[in-house]
């Protein structure tokens, strides 16, 4: 599509303005570049797959236009070319993905987009580069989408045939600035509130080694479980899942940073129709949704809460961030950068969820050939923390863009670790209180956050219940290994999301806080899980031996008389109810509120009976030291 007429000069809407600023002020800042790479298996035509690039760059005005400056007012005009590739046989890959991301872009000529196709023995790497003013998030999606279209069809058939898009960006800006005019009457009092709730978290940056790149992201995933226990939670409290994510980061940082009221800005798209799905270009506005913390309040509360304040903000989200900043008393030219952002996505393609995520090495399906994504260095972050949790349709994929001159590496792992375990806990059970929740132990809140203040320890018993002592060490050890036994282990979050079920499924056969509850297995994985999940639901754990006589076990389970007895094989319980640990892992549901306390009974064991007939004794389990990461659970037991 060849750019003239009318639309040879358009205007910048106020995002894009905003964006050619920030460009004006250092054009060499690659904050604000896009970058996406993904290997293809298997056999590649460059030459079509060059003819599609160049087919869908040429249907979009984004990509087609650079932007120059007339008469003090920022336009678009038609780009020299408006893409550039380059192809290369992938020798010196990391070298060519290095130049491909880091070479700044020149929006007074073009091309604002940059595509690297690297011919390999037995696949290509396909990577692509554009500045943020061309495009967005969702503007990814339709690009890699169009040139699998493009290029199928020319594999096909020799020539490209596809329906020219239903919207450009004038149809945008056009639309915005009525939406903007309507908006402004509620400036005086979003400002009011972004002045009382201010963008930034107060953290200290301090300067990086020469060559340490700025920006990091870390990738953790949520399990199916807590991925359906988010949806249906949500919708019981009448929340969205985006509010539940809003309320766990802003429990999280007003926890570790000690602040209560600030802002989280969350991207909301200017795409309000469905022909705009089919356009590329920058077509977000970044709302500020004021976040206040109180410890006393449930966490259900604090989530409701978050989704009152969201909406209220979303009310107003057609006012230009930068206009809304500089209303509040920012700099009026630029927008300063965020503390946190805070998103939810749904993508509509799933297929592109692991290319969005930017998880390296995860697979789909590309132009009919198996694909994977390639890891990039990222390029300057555009927040101290942006949090990111996208629902793949099975699992939730949690993606944190951390800043490194504010958190380094353990210090960003144990924030990403402790928002998913703080994420876990409210879906375990949301009516703890917001100062209650697990997160940090002192230690690790130290380590997390020496970011220029000082915080007194938190207050803590010196008795731990040995549950407790283990979602401690899940929280800040999640990926350590727990336990580990002729071969199979778990690690601490693995260990607890398995416990967590058999718990609920216990709850529901009516094991409570004294209510006994037999294990009668070999020494083993299972064993330990069954203990745990007996704590977590309140009950008596009451181990039995495999190796005691029968005689003696139906004694004991005659004077125990549990509730249920946990087996590994058949045994002879003389028909007292008895479950597999299989079959309790396989309902839905989260545990009750923990009402064990350290001074309840948690543990049944039965003397020898030297002197005697067997008598049970009940006993607290009470850890007297902290779990360390080089604990076993297994130890715990012993």
């Amino acid at each position: 599509m060849k750019v003239s007429g009318l639309f040879e000069s358009l205007t910048l809407s106020a995002e894009e303005d905003a964006l050619w600023l920030l460009h004006e002020l250092d054009p060499k800042d690659t904050t604000y570049h896009v970058a996406g790479a993904l290997r293809v298996v298997g056999p590649i035509d460059v030459g079509l797959l060059t003819a599609a690039w160049e087919h869908v760059a040429r249907r979009h005005l984004a990509l087609s236009t650079a932007i120059r400056e007339v008469s003090g007012v920022r336009t678009r005009v038609a780009a020299e070319k408006p893409i550039e590739i380059t192809i290369t046989n992938g020798s010196n890959l990391n070298e060519s993905l290095h130049e491909l991301t880091e070479a700044p872009f020149d929006l007074g000529k073009g091309p604002l987009l940059r595509v690297l196709l690297a011919n390999e023995e037995f696949s290509t790497v396909i990577a692509a580069c554009a500045h943020h003013i061309a495009v967005d998030l969702h503007s990814i999606v339709v690009l890699i989408r169009e040139v699998e279209q493009a290029y199928l069809q020319l594999v096909a058939r020799g020539e490209v045939s596809m329906p020219a898009p239903r919207a450009q960006h004038h149809d945008y800006v056009v639309a915005q600035r009525e939406r903007q005019s309507r908006a402004t009457a509620a400036l005086p009092a979003r400002a009011e509130v972004l002045r009382l709730h201010p963008l930034q978290t107060g953290s200290t940056i301090r300067p990086l080694p020469a060559g340490v790149p700025l920006a990091r992201r870390i990738h953790r995933t949520v399990c199916a479980h807590y991925r359906r226990a988010l949806i249906d939670q949500s919708k019981e409290i009448s929340v969205t899942p985006y509010a539940w994510i809003l309320a766990a980061a802003q429990t999280l940082i007003g926890r570790l940073e000690r602040i209560d009221h600030f802002s989280a800005v969350t991207p909301t798209t200017g795409r309000r129709s469905t022909a705009m799905l089919e356009a590329v270009g920058y077509y977000v506005n970044l709302v500020p949704v004021p976040c206040e913390l109180d410890r006393a309040q449930s966490f259900a509360d604090a989530a409701v809460g978050s989704s009152r304040r969201a909406k209220e903000a979303f009310a107003a989200r057609e006012l230009p961030f930068p206009l809304l900043v500089a209303a509040a008393g920012g700099a009026a030219a630029t927008s300063p950068r965020p503390g946190i952002a805070v998103t939810y996505e749904r993508p509509s393609d799933r297929r592109f969820n692991a290319l969005i995520g930017g998880a390296a090495g995860r697979e789909f399906s590309y132009m009919d050939c198996p694909a994977q994504v390639v890891d990039l260095a990222r390029p300057a972050p555009q927040a101290d923390l942006a949090i990111a949790v996208i629902d793949d349709g099975e699992q939730l994929q949690v993606c944190f863009d951390v800043d490194r001159r504010i958190y380094d590496d353990a210090h960003g792992d144990a924030v990403a670790d402790g928002f998913v375990a703080l994420l876990e806990a409210t879906l375990r059970n949301r009516e703890l209180a917001v100062g209650a929740l697990p997160l940090l132990d002192d230690r690790g809140r130290a380590a997390v956050l020496a970011l220029g203040h000082e915080e007194a320890p938190a207050s803590r018993t010196t008795h731990e219940t040995l549950h407790a002592g283990v979602l401690a060490a899940a929280a800040k050890f999640p990926q350590v290994v727990a336990v580990a036994h002729h071969g199979r282990s778990l690690t601490y979050r693995e260990l607890v999301a398995q416990a967590s079920l058999v718990a609920a499924a216990l709850q529901r056969r009516g094991v409570t806080v004294g209510t006994p509850v037999a294990v009668w297995m070999d020494p083993g994985v299972d064993l330990v899980v069954s203990a745990l999940a007996i704590l977590l639901a309140g009950g008596v754990y009451m181990p039995v031996d495999p190796s005691l006589p029968i005689a003696r076990v139906t004694r004991m389970l005659a004077d125990a008389e549990p509730a249920l007895v946990l087996v590994d094989s058949e045994r002879d319980t003389q028909g007292r109810a008895t479950a597999r640990l299989g079959e309790l892992q396989e309902a839905d549901g989260l545990p009750a509120p923990d009402t064990l306390r350290g001074d309840a009974a948690a543990y049944l064991i039965f003397t020898s009976g030297s002197t005697g007939r067997p008598k049970g004794v009940l006993d607290t389990l009470v850890l007297r030291s902290k779990v360390s990461g080089g604990a076993s659970f297994l130890d715990l037991l012993a």
